[in-house]
C-alpha cells in the first residue's frame, strides 16, 4: 500500500526485493494492485549479457517513463540496479560513444525520477552482496602456484613447527624472525619493521609470498574461512559451473552465478570444500593418471601415505598400485585416498587451480551500498 501511496506521476516508484522474492513480489502487488486500482506492475531485468545495441536503450527508457507517467510500479532486484549501473560504467570506457551518452543519459534520469522502496533491506544492504564486472582478458593468478600452496600448508598447520615449505627462515637472525613474525601476524605493525623484511627478503619472489600469507592470517582471511562461513551453508561446489567453491543461498542450495570476489578468500574455501566432499571416483581417477606423469611419481606417492595409517604392505610403494584391479580399486583405494589431504592437494593444485584461478587485469564492481545514490529520494 506505501508503493501506491508513493505513486504521482511525478516520480518512479521501485520496490527492490531480493531474487527469491521476485515473483512472489510481483504477484502480490498484482494481485492487490492490479483489480480496482488499475495500477500496473512492470519487471525489467537486466544483466551484462543483455546485448545493447544503439536503438536498444531509448526502449529500455521509455519503458521506465511509461511506467512513471501511468503510475505503475517497478519490481526490481538488486541485481538489476547495480548491473546497470556498472553496465553505464563499462560503456563510457569503450568505443561506442553513442550508447555509452544514451546509458548516462538513462542513468541520469532514474536519479532524478526513481522513489525506492527496499524490501529485506537487511539483507538486500548486507555488506557480501557485491557485484563484479570483469574486464580484460583472463590471466592466472598473480604468484602461482605458491599461493595456493602456501593456503594448503597453512591449513595443514605446519607454519606451527616452522615448517612452512615455502617460506622457511631458519636461517634468519632473530630480529629478522621476529619482524616477519609480526608482519605476518598484526595488521598494524612499525616500518621500522616493515623495512627490515624487506630489506632481508629483496626483490625475490618470497616478498609477494609473504604478503599472500600477510592477507591470510592478519588481514582475517582464514579466521573468515574457518570461523564465519559454514560448509554447505555459506559455500561449498556446483560441479556443474566450476571447480571452485562457490557462496550458497542456503543449506545445498548454490547461488546460480556468484563467485567469490577475492582470491584469497576462494582458494581457501575451495580446499576446505574438498577436504570436506572428499574426491569422487573419477577424480581419484584423475589423480593417479596425473601422478604417474610425474618426473618422480615414487617420491609424490610417499607424501600420500605419510601420515596414512594403517597402510596395507602392498600399497606402502607405488609398484603395489594396480588401478585396473576392481577389488583393490573399490576395497582399498577408494577409501584410502579419497579423504587423504595429501591426495586432495595434488588434484587442486594439478587440476583444479591451474584450470580455474584466474584473474582479469581490470575489474568494475559495486556492493549494495551503491543502490541509494545521494539524489535518490529512498523510502
Amino acid at each position: 500500500m506505501a508503493a501506491s501511496a508513493l505513486v504521482n506521476g511525478d516520480q518512479l516508484v521501485r520496490v527492490v526485493v531480493p531474487k527469491a522474492l521476485t515473483t512472489q513480489m510481483y504477484q502480490l502487488l498484482a494481485d492487490r494492485l492490479g483489480g480496482l486500482p488499475n495500477r500496473r506492475i512492470y519487471h525489467l531485468p537486466f544483466s551484462r549479457s543483455h546485448e545493447l545495441h544503439q536503438s536498444g536503450v531509448k526502449p529500455f527508457l521509455a519503458i521506465l517513463e511509461e511506467c512513471k507517467r501511468e503510475g505503475g510500479i517497478l519490481v526490481a532486484q538488486p541485481e538489476h540496479i547495480l548491473s546497470f549501473k556498472l553496465m553505464t560504467v563499462e560503456k563510457q570506457l569503450g568505443q561506442n560513444k553513442g550508447i555509452a551518452a544514451d546509458l548516462l543519459r538513462a542513468q541520469l534520469w532514474l536519479r532524478s525520477h526513481v522513489r525506492d522502496m527496499l524490501d529485506e533491506c537487511d539483507e538486500i544492504l548486507h555488506v557480501r552482496n557485491q557485484l563484479v564486472y570483469t574486464i580484460g582478458s583472463q590471466q592466472p593468478l598473480q604468484g602461482f602456484p605458491e599461493r595456493w600452496a602456501s593456503a594448503q600448508q597453512i591449513l595443514s598447520l605446519d607454519i606451527m613447527d616452522g615448517l612452512l615449505p615455502n617460506y622457511s627462515f631458519i636461517l634468519a637472525p632473530e630480529h629478522v624472525c621476529r619482524a616477519i613474525f609480526n608482519f605476518l601476524t598484526l595488521t598494524d605493525i612499525d616500518p621500522s619493521e616493515v623495512r627490515t623484511v624487506q630489506d632481508y627478503i629483496g626483490n625475490t619472489h618470497n616478498w609477494s609470498g609473504l604478503l599472500h600469507l600477510r592477507g591470510l592470517l592478519a588481514f582475517g582471511i582464514l579466521s573468515f574461512a574457518l570461523k564465519e562461513r559454514r560448509w554447505r551453508v555459506d559455500y561449498g561446489l556446483a560441479p556443474w559451473r566450476t571447480m571452485l567453491a562457490v557462496p550458497y543461498r542456503a543449506k545445498d542450495v548454490p547461488a546460480p552465478r556468484a563467485e567469490f570476489g577475492q582470491p584469497d578468500v576462494s582458494v581457501v574455501l575451495t580446499c576446505l570444500s574438498y577436504y570436506y566432499e572428499g574426491l569422487t571416483e573419477e577424480q581419484l581417477g584423475v589423480c593417479f593418471e596425473r601422478l604417474l606423469q610425474q618426473d618422480d611419481p615414487t617420491q609424490e606417492y610417499e607424501t600420500w601415505v605419510r601420515n596414512l595409517s594403517p597402510v596395507p604392505d602392498a600399497l606402502r610403494h607405488l609398484s603395489g598400485i594396480n588401478t585396473e584391479s576392481s577389488q583393490q580399486w573399490r576395497d582399498l583405494l577408494v577409501p584410502m585416498f579419497s579423504y587423504n589431504k595429501a591426495t586432495i592437494d595434488f588434484y587442486l593444485s594439478q587440476v583444479v587451480f591451474p584450470r580455474e584461478a584466474k584473474e582479469f587485469s581490470f575489474k568494475l564492481s559495486c556492493s549494495s551500498w551503491d543502490l541509494d545514490d545521494i539524489q535518490c529520494r529512498s523510502g
